[in-house]
C-alpha cells in the first residue's frame, strides 16, 4: 500500500485526462445516477467517525478507473468492480492514516503554513485568466477546489511528519557519524566534463579535452573551459548507485581517487570524469543534513500503515450502489461521433484542454499545480 498517497496526489493529476474520451465531470453533484434516479450521499463512508464526501471519493475512484480502463467501460466485471473500490478505500484510508500518525507524533499545520497553501491556491487560480478555465482543468482531474486543497494540506502533513521522525532533528534521525560510514563506503565524489552530443565533433572534441587532462592540464580549468553541465556545482557530485545515467555510473565506481575515466558515451553526449575525494566532516554534514540523509520513505510508509491498519471503517448504507457505471452516468461526459457532449449529470461542467508533466520537464499551467499537490520528492543528479 505504500505510496499510494503519492500516486494518487501526484500521478493522476499529472496525465492529461482530456487527451482520453472523457471531457469533464460535474463537480457540484450531491448525488449519483443510479438506474436513472438520484440517489443521495450525505457521506460515502466514515473512517475513524470522519465523513468523506462523496466528492474526495470520486476524486479516487474516477483516476482509478481511468489508469485501469482507459475509457473503456467495458472493462469492467463485478470482480474488477470490487478491487478498484478496495484500492480507492486504500487510497482514502491513507490520507487519514497519515493524519493519526502525525495527531500522535505531535505535527500539525501552523495558521502561517495553511496561508502559504491557500496563497498559493489563489495565485494558481488566478494564473487561469480565461472564464471558467480554472473549473475546467479541476474537472478533468476530477476534483473540486476543497478536495484539492485537502491534497496540498496532507502533503504538506505528512512531509513535516517524516521530518519528525528522520529530518535532522528526528527521534529515529541517522546521525552525522554514521552518515559519514556509509557516505564513505557507498558513494562516489567526483567532477566531470560533459561535451554534448549536438556539439559539433563532440567526440573529438571529448578525446582532445581527454587528452589534455592526462597530460596534467588543471582539471577544473578544462571544466570551465569545456563543461556543459549546468547542474554540476563546484564542488562536483556526490552519489550513489543509481541516482547517475547506468555508463556515467559504472565509469565513477570503477576509478580510483584521483584517476580520470576514458571518454563516457551517455545519451547526454561524451563526459571526462575525475574521481575525487569524499573529504566531508561531520561539521560539513550537519549543515547538510538534508542533502545527504539517507531514503526512509518505506520506514516511514511502514509507520503510516500501522496507523491505517486502526482505522475503523464504516459504509453508508447505500455504498454498494456506487458502481463505475453509476459514477460514469453521473460525473463523466462522453463526445459522440458529432464532436457534442452528452452527459448523465444534472448540471453542466466547463471543458478544456490542459497538458501536464510527471517529470522535471517543462508544461503548461498544470504542472505548476501538479508540482505541488504532489509533495516534495528527492530529485536525482544526471551526469
Amino acid at each position: 500500500m505504500a505510496g499510494k498517497w503519492k500516486k494518487a496526489g501526484a500521478a493522476a493529476m499529472a496525465v492529461c485526462l482530456a487527451a482520453a474520451v472523457f471531457t469533464g465531470c460535474n463537480s457540484d453533484a450531491p448525488t449519483l445516477t443510479v438506474d436513472g434516479k438520484n440517489e443521495k450521499f450525505p457521506y460515502v463512508m466514515k473512517v475513524d467517525g470522519k465523513e468523506i464526501s462523496l466528492d474526495e471519493y470520486r476524486y479516487y475512484f474516477l483516476n482509478e478507473k481511468f489508469y485501469t480502463d482507459y475509457g473503456d467501460d467495458s472493462y469492467w466485471d463485478e470482480e474488477k468492480e470490487a478491487k478498484l473500490k478496495e484500492s480507492v478505500e486504500g487510497y482514502v484510508k491513507e490520507r487519514y492514516g497519515i493524519e493519526a500518525l502525525a495527531e500522535e507524533k505531535g505535527v500539525a499545520l501552523t495558521d502561517e503554513e495553511k496561508k502559504e497553501i491557500d496563497d498559493y491556491f489563489a495565485q494558481l487560480k488566478a494564473s487561469y485568466t480565461e472564464e471558467g478555465a480554472f473549473q475546467a482543468a479541476l474537472d478533468k482531474l476530477y476534483v473540486t477546489e476543497e478536495v484539492y486543497k485537502n491534497i496540498l494540506y496532507t502533503n504538506l502533513l505528512a512531509s513535516k511528519t517524516y521530518d519528525a521522525y528522520y529530518g535532522a532533528e528526528g527521534d529515529l534521525a541517522e546521525s552525522t557519524a554514521d552518515m559519514l560510514a556509509r557516505l564513505n563506503s557507498d558513494y562516489a565524489h567526483v567532477k566531470h566534463i560533459l561535451i554534448l552530443s549536438s556539439e559539433e565533433n563532440a567526440e573529438q572534441t571529448a578525446k582532445e579535452v581527454l587528452a589534455r587532462a592526462r597530460k596534467g592540464e588543471d582539471f577544473d580549468a578544462l571544466v570551465e573551459e569545456y563543461n556543459s553541465d549546468p547542474g554540476m556545482s563546484d564542488e562536483g557530485y556526490y552519489f550513489t548507485a543509481g541516482e547517475m545515467v547506468q555508463e556515467f555510473e559504472d565509469a565513477a565506481f570503477a576509478l580510483k581517487e584521483g584517476e580520470i575515466s576514458g571518454v563516457v558515451k551517455t545519451s547526454y553526449g561524451y563526459h571526462i570524469i575525475k574521481r575525487l575525494p569524499m573529504d566531508l566532516t561531520e561539521e560539513y554534514l550537519k549543515e547538510h543534513y538534508a542533502d545527504f540523509a539517507a531514503d526512509h520513505t518505506e520506514d516511514f510508509w511502514a509507520l503510516v500503515e500501522g496507523k491505517i491498519d486502526s482505522l475503523k471503517v464504516e459504509y453508508a448504507s447505500n455504498y454498494d450502489k456506487i458502481t463505475v457505471k453509476a459514477m460514469s452516468d453521473t460525473f463523466l461526459k462522453t463526445e459522440d461521433a458529432s464532436g457534442s457532449s452528452e452527459s448523465g449529470s444534472s448540471s453542466e461542467s466547463g471543458s478544456s484542454s490542459e497538458s501536464g508533466s510527471s517529470s522535471s520537464e517543462e508544461g503548461g499551467q498544470s504542472s505548476s499545480a501538479e508540482g505541488d499537490a504532489s509533495g516534495s520528492s528527492a530529485s536525482t543528479s544526471q551526469g
